[in-house]
């Protein structure tokens, strides 16, 4: 003999199977990604890299070493790479590996000061160095 008790147990274990069943049976929508390579250490420019920052327009801000020694903090944008700051200028000699990048495509970034001592800073345009 069945009794309530057994039933309810039935009853429960057959909805949750429904709602397994059911929600297996929902189609998952999946992200679509591309990918495009900004540069590589294979340039005649670039010898190893940090970890980049991306903004909503696509401009990439990144840390990177530099061939001909040193290193700097770069910005890539529409495959024109452009220098944000270098160690080899008159204010910085070695930065940290992740910079930031808003959307106004201000890059801010840690480095350590030529006169001594640590900062952070945002670089915009106008200060930019030119590429080495």
């Amino acid at each position: 003999m069945v009794s309530l008790i057994d039933i309810a147990r039935m009853t429960h274990f057959f909805r949750i199977l429904f709602a397994l069943l059911w929600i297996g049976s929902v189609p998952v929508a999946r992200a679509q990604y591309s990918f495009t390579l900004v540069t590589d250490s294979n340039s005649a420019t670039f010898s190893n890299f940090g970890v980049p920052a991306i903004n909503a327009s696509g401009t990439v801000g990144f840390y990177a070493g530099l061939d001909a020694g040193g290193t700097g903090i770069f910005t890539v944008a529409g495959g024109t790479v452009t220098s944000v700051a270098l160690s080899s200028g008159p204010t910085f000699s070695a930065f940290d590996t992740i910079p930031s990048i808003n959307n106004a495509g201000t890059v801010a970034f840690t480095a350590t000061l030529d006169a001594g001592g640590r900062g952070s800073t945002p670089a915009r345009e106008e200060q930019r160095p030119p590429l080495p």
